[in-house]
């Protein structure tokens, strides 16, 4: 069966995110033969086989709605090794999706998430490594696909790949100092002009224990965003913070610097350049509870940010605001706005103290309770602008014998601060200017283990964006019901019913979906 390509699979641009991979077992290969130690990798294969009925496989407007069934298998490969001079965990999967009445919709993509980190000279020299392929709306606006199942042009599959090669000594506990790299490179199997390159050239200096009242940093960051077909933007930021410690618990906090962009500032936004400053505090009372705060300035005004964390036996708190300059590219290179897999890790923190171990548990609670592996998420519009982003998010985890309840929220504000002629937002078939856009977001989780291998998860999210220069506002609601079952230690399986309904101010946006999916996992 032939697959086209009016999906967009992947090509040539899978390089560099092989690259990475290649790099780290390239480093493995050299290192462990020298160090002589056993080194443990654990490598295991899979195999997810999915059905899925949709009444509206195409998230067509009412009235145009054509229902059909897509099979999807997905081969794929968890690797893990947690080695003295090798950091490396790498998951793999590729995603074939085909149509009974629909053929020209069939289609494949990739999914990749690794991280490696390798010590090459102990406490002189390591390097680290990312790379990423994930599937993502390219879009504010037209209709918003919950998986790769539906057929819309708005979903593109971004790659990512970062390599970080670094010096870093600890002098005597007096100073500890750090000299790095880094590349990163993104792009997008669509036609949009995301094709980009991030070089990051950083150095700090920071006290060390000797310094136990006063603690002080020094850093230095120059980096270069070349985004394709539009202009390069270099932008430096040089500054210096202290740390006076009132308590044992209680600190005092400040910041001072410089920073500048050469973007060319829109009519409305402020100089890119100037002196900055902040003034907080961070508190400490106990090993599972930390709050940092702050207030000041920068050239776009005044700036906060907050960082608030507590844990209990079955609970983890988290509440965060940041303040950033930002683009496109350099929000692609990051994770998920909200993360499953990192709420449960501080959920099982005090259970399992070893990182690697608790990861696994972590793998094994997501595939068996069948809950999603992301919360509510910000969606990244492809851009040459920079902006200004301002965003808030609260989340909260439950774990009881029975019952594990996810709750997050967040509350996300783009403002362009960049006017370069041919600033656009792209969307699909077009691009146009863009004003200031907001993102509300919710969602939460309950799953219930009602037997030893069985568990019902209740999944309920809902977003509201807002584009100013479209005039338009859209709001989507999704709710899913599911059902696991763990037939055999490496063999289980999830029956999952969703609805989906998309409001919006344009009529040829607003869509809804009622879909059901079987799906098994056989891990070999």
């Amino acid at each position: 069966m032939a697959i086209t390509t009016n999906r967009a699979p992947l090509k040539s641009q899978e390089r560099g995110p092989r690259l990475v991979l290649f790099s780290a077992f390239s480093i493995a290969a050299v290192l462990f033969p020298a160090t002589g130690n056993a080194v443990e990798w654990r490598i295991v294969p899979t195999l997810d086989l999915r059905e899925t009925y949709s009444d509206n496989i195409r998230l067509a407007p009412r009235g145009a709605e054509s229902s059909d069934f897509a099979t999807t298998i997905s081969p794929g490969v968890s690797i893990v090794n947690d080695g003295p001079n090798l950091k490396l965990r790498a998951n793999y999967a590729y995603e074939y999706i085909s149509y009974k009445n629909d053929p020209t919709g069939n289609s494949s993509y990739h999914r990749l998430d690794a991280t490696a980190k390798a010590d090459l000279i102990k406490e002189l020299l390591s390097v680290d490594g990312m790379a990423g392929i994930s599937q993502q709306d390219i879009s504010l606006l037209g209709s918003r696909p919950v998986s790769n199942v539906e057929i819309d042009p708005n979903r593109v599959s971004v790659r990512t790949a970062m390599i970080s090669p670094y010096l870093h000594h600890n002098f005597g506990g007096i100073v500890s100092g750090e000299a790095r790299y880094t590349r990163t490179q993104v792009s997008t199997s669509s036609n949009a002009p995301l094709s980009s390159t991030l070089d990051d050239a950083r150095l700090s200096l920071n006290s060390g224990p000797a310094f136990r009242t006063l603690g002080w940093g020094l850093h230095y960051d120059k980096q270069r965003t070349q985004q394709s077909s539009f202009n390069t933007v270099d932008s430096t930021t040089m500054g210096g913070d202290l740390r006076l410690m009132i308590t044992p618990q209680f600190f005092l906090t400040s910041t001072v610097g410089y920073d500048k962009f050469d973007y060319v500032a829109g009519a409305d936004a402020p100089s890119p350049s100037g002196k900055y400053y902040t003034g907080g505090f961070a508190w400490n009372p106990t090993e599972r509870t930390n709050l940092a705060a702050s207030i000041g300035k920068r050239f776009y005004g005044t700036t906060y940010s907050l960082n608030a964390n507590t844990r209990s036996r079955h609970t983890v708190w988290h509440v965060g605001y940041d303040e950033s300059v930002t683009s496109t590219p350099q929000q692609f290179a990051l994770t998920s706005t909200s993360s499953t897999s990192d709420l449960l890790n501080q959920m099982f923190l005090s259970e399992i103290p070893d990182a690697a171990l608790r990861q696994q548990a972590v793998d094994r609670f997501i595939l068996s309770t069948g809950i999603p592996t992301t919360l509510s998420r910000s969606l990244n519009y492809v851009t040459n602008q920079f902006f200004v982003q301002k965003a808030l998010q609260a989340s909260l985890a439950i774990n009881g014998l029975k019952n594990t309840v996810l709750l997050t929220a967040t509350n996300t504000l783009r403002r362009p601060q960049s006017a370069d002629p041919g600033a656009v937002v792209v969307v699909p078939g077009g691009a146009f200017t863009t004003g200031e856009t907001r993102q509300l977001g919710a969602s939460a989780v309950w799953s219930w283990k009602f037997s030893g291998r069985s568990n019902a998860t209740l999944t309920a999210d809902y977003s509201r964006v807002k584009l100013e220069a479209a005039n338009d506002e859209q709001r989507l609601k999704s709710l899913r019901a599911s059902f696991s079952h763990q037939f055999q230690p490496k063999l289980s399986g999830v029956l999952e019913f969703r609805r989906t309904e998309q409001a919006s101010d344009l009529a040829i946006n607003a869509y809804r979906e009622n879909a059901v999916s079987a799906f098994v996992s056989l891990k070999f």
